[in-house]
């Protein structure tokens, strides 16, 4: 009698409700003792309850049944040991999981096997860092781990275009979802009672426009006038992505929730994690223009009779307003930092000590080197970017971030000089091109605005690149050298794309 009571009560739960049926098996232990694997599948049934999705049975009414029935298989974990359990309880499905320890860390591991299909349908884990984080742990995988199931449910009603159906916002649907509508033949079983065919037709499309708690109206978007009352709806839900491991605890704070967020402001206990960045992608390539200000070209000449400098260093030209172009590429490492690589063109135009455009002169100038960009204050402008998982969505649509560039700076360069007063100094003189060649530090201030379009304030200091050339006479003999300075320490602004 008490074990036809027990059955009842386990039936009535799950009749009671049209949410997905299921039933938490008893876990194994590896390298741990089964107290604490058995406190792990507690602790995963009551997260997988409180995301409202599922009718959660009870694990002691059903360790009582099971006790009941004489059912002396401990562990199951097997796939039919699952379905075989799944039949005796009426549930939909069976979760099934192992608890692995190896050294400090502790690995918990759930599949979930359907059991009408006889097969797992799901599987998900994650690592803890100590036996004290295993009850914040379960409760997060279970939490991850729902958003795997496929939301299942029956069209309730259809009025032309119009279809209500028995899922709602408890059950993860919500306005815009398209749900796929579906009609199952008669099952053919095996002598078991498995099931090893059973037909199933798409009947159409619809999507959702109106979800409420429980459940949503529809517009059909194909197949309409061949839905009928209890046919199939399905939201087709994408294989969450691994969680990363949960190494240790951070204190509670206080959660602000954005627009969205139903919930609102609460207190919220956060985990360190191991965070792995897919390089591939949140690589980026960017194109830019900036606008430079206050350079200046000088040179100082050297006599080959002696050490004599025969002219001081003597500005003789300057370049306002002059344009470089960008060319940069690099991946994010952490949330708060970017590796890459940047090349820049300056092409700048000559204003001689005169005020006069001098358009004799010609300089070229290419840096490239490596780039550093750091972002301090993603935790402060973004204080939830723990959640994701892309970089770009950790550090938001507005970060301020610093750059420090390393280059390497190549010119060249037709300076034209000539010093009144020598012979030497006019048509005898050849001046070609100049090498330049010298080490630059840029140290650069921005807002990255989005993942298309940035915004950028530089101030570039250090940056004095210098080269020397041979002067010859008519002859072509050499009568001394030349060096040329080209000081770069400027400020500048620009703007650019990044893909």
């Amino acid at each position: 009698m008490k074990r036809l009571f027990i059955l009842f009560f386990l039936m009535t739960q799950t009749w009671a409700s049209d949410k997905i049926s299921m039933a938490i098996t008893d876990f194994d232990a590896s390298g741990i003792t089964p107290e604490i694997a058995a406190s792990v599948a507690d602790f995963i049934q009551d997260g997988l309850r409180q995301t409202g999705r599922f009718t959660v049975i009870e694990r002691k009414n059903v360790q009582k049944l099971l006790k009941e029935q004489m059912f002396q298989k401990t562990g199951c974990t097997s796939t039919d040991c699952a379905v075989e359990i799944g039949k005796m309880l009426n549930v939909n499905n069976i979760v099934t999981g192992r608890v692995s320890q190896m050294g400090s860390r502790i690995v918990i591991s759930l599949s979930l096997v359907d059991v009408e299909a006889g097969k797992i349908s799901l599987t998900d884990s994650v690592e803890c860092g100590s036996v004290e984080l295993l009850n914040s742990g379960s409760k997060i995988l279970a939490g991850h781990f729902s958003k795997g199931v496929a939301v299942k449910g029956k069209v309730i009603r259809v009025t032309g275009n119009d279809v209500i159906i028995n899922l709602g916002m408890d059950d993860g649907v919500k306005n815009g979802d398209f749900l796929t509508v579906e009609r199952f033949g008669e099952a053919v079983k095996d002598e078991t009672g498995k099931i090893v065919f059973q037909e199933k037709n798409k009947i159409g499309t619809i999507s959702v426009k109106d979800a409420s708690t429980s459940g949503s109206k529809a517009l059909v978007t194909e197949g309409a006038g061949n839905i009928k009352n209890s046919d199939v709806v399905e939201l087709k839900i994408e294989k969450p992505s691994p969680l990363d491991p949960i190494l240790s605890l951070v204190d509670s704070a206080t959660y602000s929730a954005p627009s969205n967020d139903t919930e609102g402001t609460r207190v919220e206990t956060r985990f360190k994690t191991v965070k792995t960045v897919n390089n591939l992608e949140e690589f980026q390539f960017g194109l830019g223009v900036t606008m430079g200000f206050n350079g200046s070209l000088s040179f100082i000449r050297y006599t080959t009779s002696g050490s004599t400098i025969s002219i001081l260093q003597t500005k003789i030209a300057t370049f306002n307003n002059y344009l470089n172009f960008t060319l940069d590429f690099g991946s994010a490492v952490s949330e708060f930092m970017n590796i890459g690589n940047m090349i820049q063109l300056t092409f700048p135009g000559f204003t001689d000590l005169a005020s006069s455009d001098d358009t004799s002169r010609f300089l070229m100038i290419m840096n490239d080197g490596l780039m550093l960009k750091f972002y301090p204050f993603v935790g402060i402008l973004n204080p939830s970017f723990a959640q994701y998982k892309k970089t770009s969505q950790q550090r938001g649509d507005f970060q301020p971030y610093i750059a420090v560039d390393g280059n390497l700076y190549l010119g060249l360069f037709d300076p034209d000089v000539s010093t009144s007063g020598s012979k030497f100094d006019t048509s005898a003189v050849s001046l070609d091109t100049v090498l330049l060649l010298g080490l630059g530090l840029d140290l650069k201030a921005g807002i990255e605005v989005g993942n298309v379009l940035y915004a950028e304030v530089f101030w570039r200091i250090l940056s004095t690149p210098a080269g020397t050339v041979d002067v010859k006479n008519t002859a072509k003999t050499k009568i001394g050298t030349q060096k040329y300075i080209v000081d770069l320490n400027t400020f500048g602004v620009g703007a650019g794309l990044k893909f």
